[in-house]
C-alpha cells in the first residue's frame, strides 16, 4: 500500500469539513478548527542511549472539530494531523497523528440510513520496537454500509445493519477486507432506555491469504442502553467466539462503557471489557474513546484476531482559566495466530493547562506508556514530561512554545534513552458558528 493512497483520505476529509461548514440549514453548533506551521529540535532521534543523532524537523498541521447535525444527515470529525519534513535524508517525511469522521444519510426516515466511516493514524511496523520515525506506517480504515429499522410495535424495533471494512496498512502486509453484519430485537423501555437482544458476525479477507489465513468472528449479547440527563451507559454480556486456523476459539463477551457529566464543569468515561476482536476494531474503539490523535496508535498492525480485555479511564474538568484532563488505559492482548504480539500494555497521560492573562497561557503535562511482551523478557518502556507556553498575538493567531524531556527503552538495546525536543510554531485558529433555521 503506498503513501499516496493512505493520505487520499486526508484531503476528502478536509473537502467535506468545507461542506459541513457551510451554515444552510443546520441546527446550532460551533466546529472549531485551527492550522500551524512550525519547527521542532531533536537531539536524539532515533531514540539510542549512545551515538544521539540531533534532527531539525519542519513541520505543518491541521486541526479540527466538527459536529454537525442536519434534517438531510449527520456528521462529526475530529483530527490533529502534522505533516513532518525532517533534515536527515535517511528518514523519509509523513504524517504524524490522526483524524477520524463519520458521515450518517437518513434514506428513508429513520427506517434506511447509510454510514461513512474513516480512520487515519499511525501505528508502529514493530510494536516491540521504541516508537521512531522509522518504525511508524500509516494506516487507514474505511467503512460504510446500510442500516435498516423495521418497527414491530409500539416500542419494539428490529435493526439489521451490514457493513463493508477495508484495512490498509502502508507497510506491513496485514491489510485486509471486512464484511460483517449485526441484528438486534429492540425493546424501548421508555424514552432513555433499551434492552436489545443482539448477534453479529464478520468475515475477514486477508490481502495476504499466504501469510495469514482469512478469519471470522462471531457475538450473541443482550445490550442495555440509557441515555439519561448527564449519563449515558451502554452495557453488553453475551458470548464471542473467533475462527481461523482449526477449531473454534470462545469466550464470555462483556463490555460496558459509562460516560457522566460529574458537576457543570468535569465529565469522567470509562470503558471496560472481554471480547474476540482485530486490529481495525481496536483502532476504532481507542481513536473515538480517548480522542488523543496527535501520535502513534498503540494497536498491533496485525492480521489475526485477538483475545483482548481492557479498562479505559477518562477525566476532564473545564474551569474559566484552568482544564486538567486526565487519562489512562490498560490492555491484556492474546493472539491467536501471532503469538509473538501477545502483551500486557499500560498508558497514563496528565495535562493542565492555564489562561494566566488575556494574552498568555501555560501548560504542563506528563505520559508514561509500558508493554510487556510473553515472548520478551524486558518491558517497553517511555516516559516523557512537557511544558509550554502560547502567546496570543491577535483574535487568530498565536505564537507557541514547547519543550519535552522523554526517556525509556533504547532502540540499542542499551541503558534508557533520553531525548530532549524544543518546537516554536505560529498557528492561526478560527471557529464556524452555524444558527438553526
Amino acid at each position: 500500500m503506498s503513501p499516496e493512497r493512505l493520505a487520499a483520505p486526508l484531503p476528502v476529509a478536509l473537502a467535506i469539513a468545507g461542506v459541513l461548514l457551510w451554515p444552510l440549514g443546520a441546527t446550532a453548533a460551533q466546529d472549531t478548527w485551527s492550522v500551524s506551521a512550525g519547527a521542532e529540535h531533536t537531539d536524539n532521534i532515533n531514540l539510542t542511549s549512545t551515538n544521539e543523532q540531533g534532527a531539525l524537523i519542519e513541520s505543518a498541521g491541521a486541526q479540527f472539530a466538527i459536529d454537525d447535525v442536519r434534517p438531510n444527515f449527520s456528521a462529526q470529525a475530529v483530527g490533529d494531523v502534522t505533516y513532518q519534513h525532517y533534515s536527515i535524508h535517511e528518514i523519509t517525511d509523513g504524517f504524524l497523528g490522526g483524524a477520524y469522521g463519520s458521515l450518517t444519510v437518513p434514506i428513508v426516515d429513520r427506517h434506511l440510513t447509510w454510514l461513512v466511516d474513516d480512520h487515519f493514524g499511525q501505528m508502529a511496523i514493530n510494536v516491540q520496537a521504541v516508537d521512531t520515525p522509522v518504525n511508524r506506517q500509516n494506516f487507514n480504515i474505511f467503512a460504510t454500509g446500510p442500516s435498516v429499522t423495521l418497527p414491530l410495535a409500539a416500542a419494539t424495533d428490529l435493526t439489521a445493519q451490514a457493513l463493508w471494512t477495508k484495512m490498509d496498512y502502508q507497510r506491513t502486509l496485514d491489510g485486509m477486507e471486512q464484511y460483517s453484519g449485526n441484528l438486534a430485537l429492540v425493546e424501548h423501555v421508555s424514552a432513555e432506555t433499551a434492552v436489545s437482544v443482539n448477534a453479529s458476525s464478520s468475515h475477514s479477507v486477508m490481502d495476504h491469504p499466504a501469510l495469514w489465513p482469512n478469519f471470522d468472528i462471531r457475538a450473541a449479547y443482550l445490550r442495555y442502553d440509557a441515555m439519561l440527563s448527564r449519563t449515558s451507559v451502554t452495557a453488553d454480556a453475551g458470548y464471542s467466539d473467533a475462527k481461523t486456523v482449526g477449531p473454534a476459539v470462545g469466550g464470555a463477551l462483556l463490555r460496558l462503557r459509562v460516560s457522566r457529566k460529574v458537576a457543570a464543569r468535569s465529565t469522567f468515561a470509562i470503558s471496560v471489557g472481554k471480547e474476540f476482536s482485530d486490529a481495525a476494531t481496536q483502532v476504532q474503539q481507542d481513536q473515538t474513546f480517548f480522542r488523543q490523535l496527535n501520535g502513534t496508535s498503540p494497536v498491533a498492525a496485525a492480521g489475526d484476531p485477538v483475545k483482548t480485555k481492557y479498562a479505559n479511564l477518562q477525566w476532564g474538568t473545564a474551569f474559566t482559566r484552568t482544564n486538567f484532563n486526565l487519562s489512562a488505559g490498560y490492555h491484556k492482548d492474546e493472539h491467536l495466530i501471532q503469538y509473538t504480539l501477545n502483551r500486557r500494555y499500560v498508558m497514563g497521560t496528565a495535562d493542565l493547562s492555564r489562561q494566566i492573562t488575556p494574552t498568555f497561557s501555560a501548560s504542563v503535562g506528563a505520559s508514561m506508556t509500558q508493554s510487556n511482551f510473553d515472548t520478551t523478557p524486558a518491558a517497553l518502556v517511555t516516559r516523557a514530561v512537557n511544558v509550554g507556553v502560547t502567546w496570543r498575538v491577535s483574535h487568530s493567531v498565536s505564537l507557541d512554545l514547547r519543550g519535552s524531556r522523554a526517556s525509556g527503552t533504547s532502540t540499542d538495546l542499551g541503558p534508557d534513552f533520553r531525548e530532549n525536543q524544543v518546537y516554536l510554531g505560529i498557528r492561526y485558529s478560527g471557529s464556524a458558528g452555524r444558527k438553526a433555521q
